[in-house]
């Protein structure tokens, strides 16, 4: 279920990406790849490395401090918390890469 959320995480930054563009001319995977190959690519890796922690059995990820100080009402699991980073780094990192590689290019 980890990976689902985090592949999702990483459409939905591409897809937001995609609608946002200045040329609304119809959908071509040709110059789609062209333009986004290298940070997808490099998304994809960097999850899949972190991933691959984070859905480890012995590791654990204890915020409850975190949350209890700022959310008082929300108690949320270690399951459900792999859940969320995942989520998070998917969406996260996806926008991460993208803004350095686009930052890159113009220079």
């Amino acid at each position: 279920m980890n990976w689902i959320i985090n592949i999702i995480g990483i459409l939905i930054y591409f897809n937001s990406r995609y609608i946002k563009r200045k040329n609304k001319s119809k959908f071509n995977l040709k110059f789609w790849l062209k333009d986004n190959l290298p940070e997808f690519i490099n998304t994809a890796l960097f999850d899949l490395g972190c991933m691959l922690i984070i859905t480890r059995p012995e590791t654990q990820i204890n915020i409850s401090n975190f949350i209890v100080k700022y959310v008082p009402w929300l108690v949320v699991g270690d399951t459900i918390m792999k859940l969320i980073i995942s989520f998070g780094l998917g969406l996260g990192l996806a926008a991460l890469f993208y803004s350095i590689f686009k930052a890159k290019t113009k220079k």
